[in-house]
């Protein structure tokens, strides 16, 4: 090859492979692992009901949640959180529709506004009519009210003008407020509380179970029936045996019968139908005069479990 106008022959480069040096390191420092998943992450968004995109409602109670989190916890939630959606939707949709149709109107009306100041200003520009000379020409600034006429025999007392009584005030019917988000109403319960512990379960807050009253439990088996959610029903039927007496047994076994809770329902009624003393209390009571089916089933497994021995 030319090389600087000289001519040389090829030389084959010379190629050298150099081995990695390995670099092992014992003494590695402490590490922290300050990761944060998306479950805490959004549990801290519902503790400080941050960036919250629907609401709750029950009765006058009003909670705030979001709609990925209730749509992902079973199929009847989530039909119910888009249907709430589809409604705002529609609602934000007429409302923007009825403002287009009162822009125009508020312009006329606008328009015709300016033109009366027009012509208040027209008015007012033309000299006010001198009082006459004699009229109250006599009278001081402190006589010069009028004084009410006095009555004659037989004649009432006319009320001056100021005594009148005052015109009525119309209240304007109250405007319902815009809806800002989606509203999410379980109507098929009463208690708030419940749906707070729906909440709370489903945020992963705490796996204390404190609950009011038997009601609010009733509505927690509501809310778990009605929206297929397992993690409710199995804290609500704990609470079912729960402080169990002769006092509230009947009213439970009455719930075990209306959700279909069979398993929690035959082991309470066997508890009952084994100790005589508590079945002579709860039969004997008029609160079970209200559940005949109730008596009857307990009547029915008393006598198989008592009966007498055949000699």
């Amino acid at each position: 090859m030319t090389h600087w106008g000289k001519v040389t022959g090829s030389q084959a480069a010379t190629s050298s492979v150099v081995e990695p040096v390995s670099l092992p390191v014992e003494d590695i420092p402490p590490i922290t692992d300050k990761g944060r998943s998306v479950t805490a992450g959004i549990r801290g968004l519902y503790q400080k009901c941050q960036m919250y995109d629907i609401t709750v409602v029950v009765g006058e109670s009003r909670l705030p949640a979001h709609k990925v989190v209730l749509a992902a916890m079973s199929k009847p939630l989530w039909e119910r959180v888009a249907q709430a959606v589809n409604e705002f939707q529609a609602q934000q949709s007429q409302c923007a529709a009825e403002t287009q149709e009162k822009e125009p109107k508020a312009a006329e009306a606008d328009q015709e506004c300016k033109a009366d100041a027009v012509d208040v200003k027209s008015k007012d520009s033309v000299p006010a009519v001198a009082p006459a000379i004699y009229d109250n020409q006599w009278s001081s600034e402190a006589t010069t009210s009028r004084v009410p006429e006095t009555a004659g025999e037989g004649q009432e007392p006319q009320p001056s003008p100021a005594e009148a009584a005052p015109a009525e005030k119309v209240t304007p019917a109250p405007v319902a407020p815009a809806l800002t988000r989606p509203e999410l109403h379980l109507e098929f319960i009463n208690s708030p509380e419940a749906a707070r512990v729906m909440l709370d379960r489903i945020y992963g807050l705490s796996d204390e179970y404190e609950i009011s009253s038997d009601e609010a439990n009733n509505d927690v088996l509501r809310l778990a029936k009605t929206l297929e959610l397992p993690c409710l029903e199995g804290i609500a039927m704990k609470k079912l045996v729960q402080d169990l007496s002769t006092e509230n047994v009947i009213p439970r076994l009455a719930t075990c019968k209306q959700f279909e809770l069979t398993e929690m329902y035959e082991a309470m009624e066997e508890e009952v139908c084994t100790n005589m003393p508590a079945l002579r209390h709860v039969s004997s009571g008029s609160e079970v005069m209200e559940y005949p089916e109730l008596l009857q089933s307990l009547l029915v497994r008393s006598a198989g479990v008592h009966r007498p021995a055949p000699e």
